[in-house]
């Protein structure tokens, strides 16, 4: 049971950080944002749970693990590097990120699928997921116009992401 709660907080965290994403930008985020920040996150989910409960059920819970440490570290380095103070984190000619983000949520839908849990829990997930994102946005936007002179800001999804990666490997 420890097990089950313990990986819907990391796909909620995984969501809610998602739907920071397109809120940490200084123009104003526009809703298709949302809804491209949705396909790259839940689609993967729910296509990892699927394809991993059916194919890659005996892999070790341990190897995804540490797939997923490695990849919030990538993700937090190609963030970091794409980040503009105008675009935030999803620029609009680089397409990368969007590819590495969907392979983060693939692997989670794997190691979820590991687990053994089974894939009936979409109707829980994705209900789960998109609020999240929302919840995301929605704190990002208030925490923008509470502290609207503090430049870190525009890093706290980045430094979730690093708080992902830590709770990963416990």
């Amino acid at each position: 049971m420890l097990q089950f709660i313990g990986e819907i907080f990391t796909i909620f965290l995984a969501c809610f950080i998602i739907g920071m994403l397109p809120a940490a930008k200084g123009r104003s985020p526009f809703p298709v944002l949302m809804v491209i920040a949705g396909c790259i996150s839940i689609l993967p989910l729910v296509f990892g749970l699927i394809i991993g409960a059916a194919f890659f059920f005996w892999l070790p819970v341990l190897l995804f693990k540490i797939l997923l440490f490695i990849m919030c570290f990538v993700i937090i380095l190609l963030l970091f590097s794409l980040h503009h103070p105008s675009y935030g984190y999803l620029p609009y000619k680089k397409h990368i990120h969007l590819i590495v983000i969907g392979v983060f949520f693939f692997l989670l839908g794997m190691e979820f699928a590991a687990f053994g849990f089974s894939a009936w829990f979409l109707l829980l997930l994705v209900p789960l997921g998109v609020a999240a994102m929302i919840a995301g946005f929605l704190l990002m936007i208030k925490l923008f116009i509470s502290f609207k002179y503090v430049a870190f800001i525009h890093f706290l999804p980045l430094i979730l992401f690093l708080l992902l990666a830590v709770l990963k490997l416990l």
